[in-house]
């Protein structure tokens, strides 16, 4: 099948089989699927027709089914119209309402997690980054808890030495 503009599912495989299978040959053996096939679909001269889509997920591990998955379906999002859905792959073993503090979170925080999953998703080598970002972030907060706390103590102790 002629591919879309988009080039999610051709980033996706490509970067598994860079990172779990160094070569085209082993990513063939594995899926069973022509290397002249799997190398126009990392191309993104072609989708995978239904066959060869599953072909795809019965031999790949769950992890980088639903990763070719979620980028297979993004390919065929209609320009314009990727704020209207969310796709997020349950983790194996987990409930289908895994993702539900998302919902919970504010719309301007929505939006930035999208974009991020967007940006993490079509330039991968932007993880660590990101990963350092947020460990940071939380060393930050940790911070800010602990000289929270060291602050209240003496207020918490002028307030109880008050009380009696």
């Amino acid at each position: 099948m002629k591919a879309s503009g988009k080039r999610f599912f051709a980033a996706a495989l490509g970067q598994i089989k860079q990172q779990h299978y160094s070569t085209i040959e082993k990513l063939a053996g594995t899926t069973n699927i022509a290397q002249g096939t799997l190398s126009r679909f990392m191309t993104g001269k072609h989708h995978p027709d239904g066959k060869n889509f599953a072909q795809l997920c019965r031999t790949l591990p769950a992890e980088q089914a639903a990763t070719l998955l979620e980028a297979y379906l993004r390919d065929h999002i209609p320009d314009g119209r990727d704020h209207l859905v969310r796709l997020c792959a349950a983790p194996e073993g987990q409930p289908e309402d895994h993702n539900i503090i998302a919902d919970e979170l504010p719309h301007a925080a929505r939006v930035l997690l999208y974009d991020l999953s967007n940006l993490l998703v079509a330039h991968p080598e932007t993880f660590d980054a990101f990963a350092a970002n947020v460990r940071l972030t939380r060393e930050l907060y940790a911070r800010l808890e602990k000289q929270r706390g060291q602050e209240d103590a003496p207020r918490q102790k002028k307030n109880s030495a008050d009380s009696n």
